[in-house]
């Protein structure tokens, strides 16, 4: 059993086994000797005899010669010496005792119970920005979807459009295949058949899912619309039962564009990095970029919207309201 005094130089709590009781130790910090107060908890109490007085000289001359009172003293006091550099030497030292008292105890629990909080927030708030649609003030994102700038879902001979938004052809719609669109995906599936089965055989499109593995393209060269293609986009898009990972927006757009389409249509949740660049080599091929922000929060949207006015294309927003609201408005699909 170990018993924690504290140094009588530095003030420092040391520990020291219990065998060491009523003798002295090294402290680990400052080297100093340091008492070890207290009772043995085997000693019984008595204390043992005195010694017997000594009969005769402990320091023996030879025969014949009579020690001087001087050569006495210098032989004691070099034997003294002796034993107790011998002493010192098997004086024990102290552990350190890492916790100076209950103060670094309490702050040490209350910086880890600190990280864990934000840690906590940091995945809740992760979590909340890519599933809840969530407005910097705290409120639900709201949009008046019954707008006429939209072509509306029950229109007769509309044009090309995709969730009311008009394309100029040929169009690459751009799906992303990421973790973040697990409840939206099958919607953004509904909105791209739709789409391509409204395009005539004129009118030519490609597909792109866009997934942290790389990307998955339709076909080399554009294709016609209509019912026909549009059961090969359902093919493609069944390929991805279930999205995970990071999907890298920014590297799909990129890869959209030298194929070298009228019109991009991007179908995600979250924003895209590198919107710059994307801007300038989008505008010096004259590619128009839409986006549809599938129940994303204002962020997403907000920066999708940028990156489709720069390129002279359209956004639209929705809420998970308002996507039902829409997509009950479609035709039925098989």
């Amino acid at each position: 059993m170990s018993l924690k005094i504290r140094c009588p130089e530095c003030r420092k709590k040391i520990s020291v086994d219990e065998a060491f009781v009523g003798g002295v130790c090294r402290c680990p910090y400052c080297r100093t000797l340091a008492y070890v107060p207290g009772q043995r908890s085997h000693f019984n109490g008595l204390r043992p005899e005195s010694p017997a007085a000594r009969t005769e000289d402990p320091i023996t001359m030879p025969a014949g010669k009579a020690a001087s009172p001087d050569s006495l003293n210098v032989r004691r006091t070099s034997a003294h010496k002796t034993n107790s550099a011998a002493q010192l030497d098997y004086i024990p030292v102290a552990k350190r005792v890492e916790f100076q008292g209950v103060l670094p105890t309490v702050l040490l629990i209350c910086v880890l119970v600190t990280i864990s909080a934000f840690m906590t927030v940091g995945v809740m708030y992760h979590y909340l920005r890519w599933t809840w649609p969530i407005s910097p003030g705290g409120r639900a994102i709201v949009k008046n979807e019954d707008s006429n700038m939209f072509i509306q879902p029950d229109a007769v001979n509309p044009p090309p459009n995709i969730a009311g938004l008009e394309l100029a052809t040929p169009v690459l719609y751009v799906v992303d295949g990421g973790g973040t669109m697990r409840i939206t995906y099958h919607s953004a599936e509904v909105l791209i058949r739709l789409s391509v089965r409204q395009l005539t055989s004129d009118q030519k499109f490609n597909l792109m899912i866009c997934r942290e593995d790389g990307q998955l393209i339709l076909d080399e060269h554009y294709l016609s619309g209509g019912p026909k293609n549009e059961r090969a986009v359902k093919d493609l898009l069944d390929q991805v039962t279930l999205p995970k990972g990071v999907s890298k927006l920014s590297s799909a757009l990129a890869e959209a564009l030298k194929y070298h389409p009228k019109t991009i249509v991007l179908l995600t949740r979250k924003p895209v990095a590198k919107i710059d660049s994307l801007t300038a080599s989008a505008r010096k091929q004259g590619t128009a970029i839409t986006v549809v922000t599938l129940a994303g929060n204002d962020y997403a949207a907000g920066a999708m919207h940028r990156l489709a006015t720069a390129t002279g294309g359209q956004s639209r927003a929705f809420t998970y309201n308002s996507l039902e609201k829409w997509l009950g408005r479609v035709p039925a699909l098989d």
